[in-house]
């Protein structure tokens, strides 16, 4: 052992080496796990319609008719873009918080394709303009909390 080194200073560092990350781990859990359950309790419900013919006759339209499939393409892209949303924006935010859950549903009933997006009410203002500015055409009725 090293002389003039006492043993006990060596235990204490020891210990301080391996409490202070595992106190900063349990310090993080909890406001993240707050942020969970503010989450659960704020979840709100929307159900958007999206037409099925967006335009009333195709041959009064300007162009052609789009075919089932072309309509739902840009779907890709919203849930794309509710990739980048969901995640927080400053560095507290992402070290404090957790990524908010969006849950989705897809349904075709009587020629007009219908989502229910399940999402806390944080980010629903965000989600509900990122369907609009996909699918202009769509219908979403105030949000409900399920």
């Amino acid at each position: 052992m090293i002389t003039g080194f006492p043993l006990y200073l060596g235990i204490i560092i020891i210990i301080a080496v391996l409490a202070i990350p595992i106190g900063l781990t349990i310090f993080i859990r909890f406001f993240q796990h707050q942020d969970v359950e503010e989450d659960v309790k704020t979840l709100v419900c929307m159900l958007v319609s999206v037409p099925r013919d967006s335009q009333a006759k195709p041959s009064e339209a300007k162009e052609p008719a789009k075919d089932f499939k072309a309509l739902i393409a840009p779907m890709e892209q919203f849930y794309s873009s509710l990739t980048t949303i969901i995640h927080q924006r400053t560095f507290f935010d992402w070290l404090f918080s957790t990524p908010a859950k969006v849950s989705l549903e897809i349904t075709s009933v009587g020629g007009a394709i219908q989502f229910a997006i399940v999402c806390p009410k944080r980010i629903s203002t965000i989600v509900e303009r990122q369907i609009h500015s996909f699918f202009a055409s769509a219908e979403i009725p105030p949000p409900y909390s399920p």
